[in-house]
């Protein structure tokens, strides 16, 4: 029963941990042409996390729900 109720409890905190976070991905294209921006830097200076878009201008993002 022990081993049950701490298996619940850390299953719990992880399910928490995710929720806490979102995901914001889509692809960047330069507005006259049309056509992917590669190696462009997609930046949230609150967090100061970053990425760059690949060869598709495809990113993705992952930051906390509070940002």
């Amino acid at each position: 029963m022990k081993h049950l109720v701490s298996f619940i409890i850390f299953f719990s905190s992880v399910l928490a941990s995710f929720q806490a976070q979102k995901t914001i991905s889509g692809y960047l294209l330069d507005s006259s042409s049309g056509e992917p921006l590669i190696g462009a830097s997609v930046y949230e200076f609150k967090t100061a996390k970053g990425t760059t878009t690949n060869l598709y201008g495809f990113f993705s993002i992952t930051l906390s729900s509070d940002t």
